[in-house]
């Protein structure tokens, strides 16, 4: 099954896409409290995405972001960033940006088709 690693700084919007994508995808949610802790696990899952909330990513040390950056090249990882996109630290190598949707069924579409678009 494929997998999508999700990591997010609000824990109802983490369940939220659990919830959503779960039986269609393998998903692993992980907060901001786990982010250093899990980042192994990026590269051991090799996920076809990584959904990261840019609110999250600003909060982040520039060493953590780095480390991001280096798994996202080598593993080519399609990366997605929930938000405006518009934080100070650079976002990692070729991230996608999805504006945060009033509609979670909107997100799910577009999650969706950027798993279908990666097969």
């Amino acid at each position: 099954m494929n997998s999508i690693i999700i990591f997010t700084h609000d824990k109802f919007l983490t369940m939220a896409l659990n919830g959503l994508l779960s039986g269609l995808v393998d998903t692993k949610c992980y907060s901001y409290n786990s982010i250093e802790h899990y980042l192994f696990q990026v590269e051991e899952m090799a996920p076809i995405l990584l959904i990261v909330d840019d609110l999250l990513w600003g909060s982040l040390s520039l060493d953590i972001c780095e480390r991001f950056d280096s798994i996202i090249k080598r593993l080519k990882l399609k990366t997605v960033f929930l938000g405006n996109g518009k934080d100070q630290k650079p976002m990692p190598h070729m991230a996608k940006v999805i504006e945060k949707p009033t509609e979670l069924l909107d997100l799910k579409k577009q999650i969706l088709e950027l798993i279908r678009s990666n097969e």
